[in-house]
């Protein structure tokens, strides 16, 4: 809040919240409780819709990336092009990833999957962290994996802005 030593977290805060988001704005409230000067960016916190299939998003979409004063380039990883054994239910889904075309980083990702709520943990660190392509389409992983899908899209990002076109 904007009072000194009160502290708020979750519905009474206004806005978008869900389990993730109350979770990290109680972690942020009990440090400044203790003294410390944290605070919070929400589009670092995925957001998990938990349906059938997942829906899972963090980060910023391409659409808004210039309000933020990026230059956003997507990758999009139809799933179904994995192994169906990876997915319990048969179905496959949808992979993009959002990047800041000067820097390289990811600024964003958004899955339609049965495993998104999983998927979206390395998108989500990879934005918080400030990770580029680079550390993406260098990730190690066992084969078969879901996580092959961030793999092929970072790759094929890093692909697309070294042609001659460079979207």
């Amino acid at each position: 809040t904007t009072l000194s030593g009160v502290y708020a977290v979750g519905s009474v805060t206004g806005g978008r919240h869900s389990a993730i988001l109350v979770e990290e704005e109680a972690r942020v409230a009990v440090a400044n409780a203790l003294g410390k000067d944290k605070s919070l960016d929400k589009d670092k916190v995925p957001t998990i819709i938990y349906s059938d299939p997942e829906l899972a998003s963090v980060g910023c979409f391409a659409s808004e990336a210039h309000f933020k004063g990026y230059r956003a380039v997507e990758g999009r990883y139809d799933l179904e092009e994995l192994s169906p054994a990876l997915f319990a239910s048969g179905m496959g889904g949808i992979l993009k990833i959002v990047v800041d075309k000067p820097s390289k980083k990811i600024i964003g990702g958004h899955i339609l999957s049965p495993q998104a709520s999983e998927l979206v943990t390395l998108i989500a660190l990879a934005v918080r962290k400030g990770l580029t392509l680079g550390d993406l389409s260098n990730l190690s992983y066992g084969r078969p994996s879901p996580y092959q899908a961030i793999h092929e899209v970072a790759r094929s990002i890093s692909k697309s802005l070294k042609s001659p076109t460079g979207s």
